[in-house]
């Protein structure tokens, strides 16, 4: 019993905080938050409160998942596709409403350092053997994303994350994971996931406390914390660009 509701709680982190551990890639599908249409969640889900979830098959567009809770932004609403641009979208929607959806509290994700933090020094090397100290990063904007390759989530934002760089060449961009190089130099080649790679950073995850992937920094000139994003979503992508632009 013990291991069946470990395996419950590791989906609701995978779910809520879009850190899904999958190593096979899935095929995507539209998603039904509050009875709208999305290509992909648009914003995190709420922690702490009252969500429902639940799944509905189509023959044409496979497995869509449904949520439901209070609160959805303006911003939000705005991302969704209109029903008549989606294939049976009234059918699907109404049979989305005989669904019977399962409601949870999800926890709230953490990490060890907050905004206003200045982050950690480190030392980690670079898949081309340069190495990398927080010192470089003075002086200049910094991004800092946490990712593996079994990241669901994260493979799926590095090809927009790669375009950022030539976007804000002012800007210094870090990945980092505690895998090896060997491990993931083909996917950042195939992803076109510019951001410069550093490997072997456990240490510093487990510092910074992070255990939810992606989780996304944004660093001042001065390596202080200006913005932290645990799991991704269009509008989490946003703020960190409103805060490099």
């Amino acid at each position: 019993m013990k291991n069946v509701g470990y395996l419950i709680t590791l989906f609701l982190l995978c779910f809520f905080a879009g850190n899904c551990n999958a190593q096979k890639e899935e095929k995507k599908s539209l998603v039904i938050i509050n009875d709208r249409f999305f290509e992909e969640k648009p914003e995190p889900f709420p922690c702490g409160k009252p969500i429902q979830i639940g799944n509905l098959h189509d023959s044409i567009l496979g497995k869509i998942s449904i949520t439901k809770y209070e609160g959805m932004s303006e911003e939000a609403k705005q991302l969704a596709i209109p029903t008549n641009k989606v294939k049976k979208g009234e059918a699907i929607l109404q049979a989305a409403q005989q669904v019977r959806l399962l409601t949870i509290i999800p926890q709230c994700p953490s990490i060890q350092y907050a905004v206003g933090d200045v982050f950690p020094d480190f030392s980690l090397r670079d898949i081309q053997g340069k190495n990398w100290t927080n010192e470089q990063l003075k002086g200049k904007k910094t991004v800092i994303n946490f990712w593996f390759t079994g990241c669901g989530p994260c493979r799926n934002e590095m090809p927009e994350l790669g375009s950022w760089v030539k976007q804000f060449p002012e800007v210094t961009f870090l990945a980092i994971t505690f895998q090896k190089a060997e491990q993931i130099q083909q996917l950042v080649a195939e992803q076109h996931f510019y951001f410069h790679q550093l490997v072997e950073g456990g240490e510093l995850i487990k510092e910074l406390g992070i255990q939810s992937y992606p989780t996304t920094f944004v660093l001042d000139e001065n390596n202080r914390i200006e913005r932290i994003e645990i799991g991704t979503t269009p509008l989490q992508r946003r703020n960190i660009l409103k805060h490099i632009q």
